[in-house]
């Protein structure tokens, strides 16, 4: 999809897309979701009673074949967090492995201790041998 959300075909299916169109494609597609994102939340939040518990998660950083394509890069992801709790409990390091151990110990007192805040990486050749990445994460 496009800048607002309307079907974007590929130019030529039945050839792989450039570089080019796939890093266009993609900062449309992320324009579109993020102005979305923003209007879904809102509608949430004030139509939710009680107050909702949000989680906006990326699952990875950039993957296209570009100079800032590493895998350190393809660790950085957006992190969003909106529950009763989330101002005194989220930390400027923490990776996705807590998100829903800080949810759930907040929202329903479940107990759940931390994990390891760390980050691995595979390869798409060698799927099953990870490697630890440096965490840079940021509040």
């Amino acid at each position: 999809f496009g800048a607002q959300g309307e079907p974007v075909a590929q130019p030529d299916a039945g050839v792989p897309p450039s570089g080019e169109w796939e890093r266009r494609a993609y900062a449309a597609q992320a324009e579109y979701i993020g102005m979305r994102i923003v209007e879904i939340a809102r509608i949430l939040i004030e139509q939710s009673d009680p107050p909702p518990v949000i989680v906006i998660q990326g699952d990875h950083g950039p993957d296209l074949e570009t100079p800032v394509a590493t895998d350190e890069a393809r660790m950085g992801i957006l992190n969003a967090y909106y529950f009763s709790g989330a101002r005194e409990l989220v930390y400027g390091t923490i990776t996705p492995v807590n998100t829903f151990r800080l949810v759930l110990n907040d929202v329903f007192d479940a107990h759940l201790p931390l994990a390891a805040d760390r980050s691995e990486y595979s390869t798409k050749g060698d799927p099953f041998m990870f490697r630890r990445v440096a965490n840079s994460c940021r509040e």
